[in-house]
């Protein structure tokens, strides 16, 4: 699920379902508008947010983040490697899903 903090102004959820479309695929996806995005933390769930506060929310309720790197965050230092750094988070999160699991 793609997770969104809803915005009052209806241009910016357009705007955010022509970039998903774009780059995930027309119908490829759900989304789900939540302010509070822990309430959907749980042991096998990944955020990945530019946000600290989410991230830390949603870490203590249970579920795992990745930071993703930005200069208000406090992964900023990764900025110049923010797709390895995301590419990493998913990695790891993967392996630990699937070693969970066996």
């Amino acid at each position: 699920y793609i997770c969104t903090t809803p915005r009052l102004r209806k241009s910016c959820l357009a705007g955010k379902l022509t970039w998903l479309n774009h780059f995930l695929g027309e119908g490829t996806f759900n989304m789900i508008q939540i302010k509070d995005k822990y309430r959907l933390a749980h042991k096998d769930a990944l955020l990945i947010d530019d946000n600290d506060r989410n991230c830390n929310k949603f870490h203590k309720a249970g579920g795992q983040t990745c930071l993703f790197p930005q200069s208000w965050n406090e992964n900023r230092e990764l900025i110049n490697h923010r797709m390895s750094y995301f590419q990493h988070c998913l990695e790891t999160f993967a392996s630990e899903v699937t070693l969970a699991n066996v």
